[in-house]
């Protein structure tokens, strides 16, 4: 997960991290809000991400980070799985820097327990002063 966490923003993506408590319909919510455009989904959670999916407007790639350890059934998946999807990647790439320290490098939303979930956008200056 160190390569998702950091790998989004290396390759000058917002990392949005989902509460895997909530239901597919909030969470196709987030996805359409956030506009995101790829999801890396641990297997045993696949099945809440790709009813998500089906719910949501936007239809990010989903990548799959397959469990060793979860013993549970597994859900059919044609998708990349992340492991061969770094290994396909260029390894000349350069890291892309933000254009600016406002910009958004990180995007979290509230439960939505009184509405709609309301996204909370972090930036890089504010990360780099809290680092």
């Amino acid at each position: 997960m160190l390569e998702c966490h950091y790998g989004v923003r290396m390759c000058g993506g917002v990392l949005h991290s989902i509460n895997t408590r909530l239901d597919a319909a909030i969470i196709a919510f987030q996805l359409d809000h956030a506009m995101s455009k790829i999801v890396i989904v641990d297997s045993e959670l696949l099945p809440l991400m790709q009813e998500a999916r089906v719910l949501a407007e936007v239809d990010p790639l989903a990548i799959l980070v397959d469990d060793p350890e979860y013993d549970g059934a597994r859900m059919a998946f044609d998708g990349p799985d992340c492991e061969n999807f770094v290994v396909g990647g260029d390894p000349t790439f350069d890291w892309l820097m933000p254009e600016d320290e406002w910009d958004a490098i990180s995007i979290n939303y509230t439960s939505g327990t009184t509405g709609d979930p309301k996204g909370v956008v972090s930036h890089h200056r504010g990360a780099y002063l809290l680092a």
